[in-house]
Order: structure tokens, then C-alpha cells, then sequence
């Protein structure tokens, strides 16, 4: 028909009906309801009891750059600020990382021994189906939960190392062990690499010590080899003046004597004078080499005064002519050759643990000075020392490097928020599990007192009359209780 309505979706009436019947049924039953609330929340504190504990433990380091240190100790050397943290979450998490924290913190034992009492009757009925585990299969299942439970945060300043564990004693020596563990690993590769770098340098320092002693030892052995030879050329050359040489009176003997010797005493004070600058400027240029680079002005200044210094003044050169020529007079006219000053000093192939000098070379007289053999062996003394120095002003800065290194290392980690061990478990929430079991009672209360009506199917509703025996209820009575007079 035109004009009626469609029938409702939902029975609201009947639907009301029902929630009133399942209202009242506690009413009807408290015993049953209070006991199922009851036996609920009885088994809602035993799970809560008997559940496994989770424990979280953390730290926190702060990385502070520490470049000032070693540009202070060292200006000599540009330094770079690395980043402390960088890869920090790969190194702690990798697996030998892993097992090495596992060791230390005799992780194997203390799991076997503390394992919660749910797992370990876990463990043994995994062991009855698949068989016994050996030590190996036990270190792997803790590394592989290691893995899983041991977490990493980093930045560019900071490190977070947390670990979730059963045992908050374990939880804390986890993050303890991996604390050391990372700041040992990271302190020991940047020393291993300046120690490498420095057992390279020494190796090189020593080979090139063994040329230098070879090279001194050329030097002297062809110096002995031309002052034999000089010394019979000259003594030919002797006979021969003495031959023609004319009588010569002992005051004039006495006076070119006299002469000679005055001259060899100015020659030995400007060489004393010389060997005296020549000392200053190595000890500036050494003390300089270790503020500057090698190619600072400063640097390549002092090591042209070197070599300036090293060479014979004009007036050293002047007095040197002098008295060679007042030597010569003094033979031709019979006299004898005085021992010079200049002498040729021994050269020592040995050398000295700290840094050598080309300036130590002997000095020699003119006649051998322009030898080609003697002036090729000096050459190959000075460019030994020079490379010789070289190494070992760089060994001295990497062990300079090592030291600061070692210093700064102290100071590179500050401890934001040192480990604890931790008092309340993560998981599981208690006051929540009570509050769920709770909930669950209520509903498990209501639903098995409506179920016992439905089960007894009792009548306890008006609407139960109508609709299940369709008889229309005149008259609903409510129970009265009789007073007593």
C-alpha cells in the first residue's frame, strides 16, 4: 500500500529488552556474579605474576671535539675535527662487537642461570623434541637475542646505547660492557694507526742511519786514502826546495814561526765562531721545523742561514791562503812544516740519537778540499743527514701526535646519563593488566549469569511471556515481603 512504512533495520524495543534482561540477570545471581569476578581477577594477578619481565637500561655520551688540544701542542700539523659518533651504531652492533660483549659479560652463564622459569620449561621441551643444546647452540641463541634486544642511537653529537632484558642486572652490565667496549675500540684504532705509522718511520729512520754510516765511512776512508797520497807529494816537494833552499837565519825562522802560528790561532777562533752559529741556527731551525711546516718561510729562511753559515767567510778563506802561503815560505827556507790546526778531525760513523748535522763534517785543508772524490763523498754525507733529519723530525712529530692523542682520548666522551640499573620492568604493565582483567571480569560476570537464564530457561521478563508464548501479560506483580507484626 501507498503510505507504509518500511519495516526498521534494527528491533530497538526488542534490542532494549535483551540489554535489560542481561542487566538484571546479575541481580538474579550475585553469588555466580561475584565469583566469576573473583576467579577473574584471581587469574588476571597470576598472569600478571607469572608473566616474564622486560628491563630497559641506557646511557648517553656526549662527543666534544677536542682539535684545540692538538693544535696547541702541534701548530705544525693542520688538524681536522673528525666526528667521534660517525658509524658508532655499526661498530657496537656488528657481530664481533657482539660476541665480545657476550663474553665479557659472561652472558651465556648468567642467561642459563636466570632464565624466567616460563622459558626454561620452554627450553626443555624444545630440547625433548629436537635434542640437547651443545655451548655453541646456546652462545648463538644469546648473540642472536643480543642482537635483537641491544639497540643504538647516534648523531652527530651524541651516542644512546639501550638494551630490553629479562634481568635488570644483565640489562645493566650489557650497556656497561658496550660502553667500554666502543670507547676501547675506538681509542685503540687511533692509536694501532699512529703506532703503525710510527714503526714505518723508524724502520725507514734505521735504514737510512745505515746509509748515513756508510756514507761517513766513504768519506773518511777517502780522506785517509788523499792525505797518504798528499802526504808523499808534499814530501817530495820538501826535498826539492830543500835543495835549492838558501841559508836562512834562526830570528827569521823564528819570526815566519811566529807569524804562522798567530794566523792558525785566528784561523781556529773563526772556525770555533763558525761551528758556534752553525749550532744556533740547527737548534732554531729544529725547534722551528717542529712549530712549522717544512715549506714555511721560516723555515726554508733558517735553512738557507744553514747552508750560508756552513761556508767559509771571505775572511776564513783569506787567513786560510795566508797561512798556506806562510807554510810554503817557511819549508823553502828550510824550516818545518808546522802541524796545522786544520787537521783533518775523525769522523765518527756512529751517529747520536737525536738530529745530526752537515755542519759536523771535518774540516780539511785546502789541498784536499778540492779534491773530486773527497768533495763527492761530503755530498753524499749532507744528503744522507738532510734525508736522515728529515725522518727524524717526522718520527718525533708522530710520536708528538701518539702522546696528544692518548691525552685527548680522556676528554673526548662526556657520560650524559651513566647506566643504572633499572627498578621498574617495561613490560608488562601491571596496573593495566589488573585494569583489562577487571574490565574482562565485569563483562565474563554479566555473561555467564544471563547465561545460566537462558540455560534454566527461566521467564524472568514480562517480554518473555509475549514473545516465546505469545500470551499477553495482564498483570506484573513485584515481590513483596511480609512484614512481621
Amino acid at each position: 500500500m501507498k503510505g507504509k512504512r518500511p519495516p526498521p533495520l534494527f528491533d530497538w524495543p526488542a534490542l532494549a529488552d535483551w540489554v535489560r534482561f542481561v542487566w538484571r540477570s546479575f541481580g538474579r545471581h550475585p553469588k555466580l556474579g561475584f565469583t566469576v569476578i573473583g576467579v577473574t581477577l584471581l587469574l588476571t594477578a597470576i598472569v600478571a605474576a607469572a608473566l616474564p619481565r622486560r628491563y630497559v637500561a641506557s646511557t648517553k655520551l656526549l662527543a666534544r671535539p677536542v682539535a684545540s688540544m692538538a693544535l696547541l701542542v702541534n701548530p705544525n700539523v693542520p688538524v681536522s675535527e673528525d666526528q667521534p659518533t660517525r658509524a658508532a651504531r655499526e661498530h657496537i652492533l656488528a657481530h664481533d662487537s657482539i660476541e665480545k660483549i657476550a663474553a665479557q659479560s659472561d652472558l651465556v652463564v648468567q642467561w642459563r642461570l636466570r632464565r624466567h622459569p616460563l622459558m626454561k620449561m620452554k627450553d626443555q621441551l624444545q630440547q625433548l623434541v629436537f635434542g640437547a643444546w651443545g655451548d655453541e647452540v646456546w652462545k648463538d641463541i644469546v648473540v642472536g637475542t643480543l642482537e635483537k634486544r641491544l639497540m643504538v642511537s647516534a648523531d652527530a653529537q651524541t651516542v644512546e646505547i639501550s638494551c630490553d632484558w629479562p634481568d635488570p642486572e644483565m640489562a645493566h652490565r650489557i650497556v656497561d660492557v658496550a660502553t667500554s667496549s666502543f670507547l676501547e675500540t675506538r681509542h685503540v684504532r687511533q692509536v694501532d694507526a699512529i703506532n703503525e705509522a710510527i714503526s714505518i718511520l723508524e724502520m725507514h729512520t734505521s735504514q737510512m742511519q745505515e746509509m748515513v754510516n756508510a756514507s761517513l765511512a766513504n768519506l773518511s776512508e777517502t780522506i785517509k786514502e788523499r792525505s797518504r797520497g798528499e802526504s808523499r807529494a808534499v814530501a817530495r816537494a820538501a826535498k826539492k826546495r830543500a835543495a835549492r833552499a838558501r841559508v836562512t837565519s834562526p830570528q827569521e825562522l823564528a819570526q815566519l814561526e811566529f807569524t804562522l802560528r798567530n794566523k792558525q790561532q785566528a784561523v781556529a777562533e773563526l772556525n770555533e765562531q763558525k761551528r758556534r752559529a752553525v749550532k744556533e741556527a740547527k737548534a732554531a731551525l729544529q725547534a722551528a721545523a717542529v712549530r712549522y711546516n717544512r715549506l714555511h718561510p721560516a723555515v726554508t729562511d733558517l735553512e738557507r742561514k744553514v747552508k750560508y753559515l756552513e761556508l767559509d767567510s771571505p775572511q776564513l778563506q783569506a787567513l786560510k791562503r795566508d797561512v798556506e802561503e806562510l807554510q810554503g815560505d817557511l819549508e823553502d827556507k828550510g824550516g818545518k812544516r808546522l802541524s796545522s790546526q786544520l787537521a783533518v778531525v775523525p769522523v765518527q760513523p756512529q751517529l747520536p740519537t737525536g738530529l745530526v748535522s752537515g755542519a759536523t763534517l771535518a774540516n780539511l785543508p785546502p789541498e784536499l778540499e778540492r779534491d773530486p772524490s773527497i768533495t763527492v763523498a761530503q755530498e753524499q754525507v749532507r744528503v744522507s743527514l738532510d734525508r736522515y733529519q728529515e725522518l727524524l723530525m717526522r718520527t718525533e712529530a708522530a710520536r708528538l701526535a701518539l702522546d696528544t692523542t692518548r691525552a685527548a682520548f680522556k676528554h673526548r666522551f662526556q657520560t650524559l646519563k651513566p647506566a643504572q640499573t633499572p627498578k621498574k620492568p617495561l613490560s608488562p604493565n601491571v596496573p593495566a593488566l589488573l585494569g583489562a582483567g577487571l574490565f574482562l571480569a565485569i563483562i565474563l560476570a554479566f555473561f555467564f549469569t544471563a547465561g545460566l537464564d537462558l540455560f534454566r530457561r527461566t521467564l524472568c521478563e514480562p517480554w518473555q511471556v509475549r514473545r516465546q508464548l505469545k500470551i499477553a501479560v495482564l498483570v506484573e506483580l513485584k515481590e513483596v515481603k511480609e512484614v512481621q507484626s
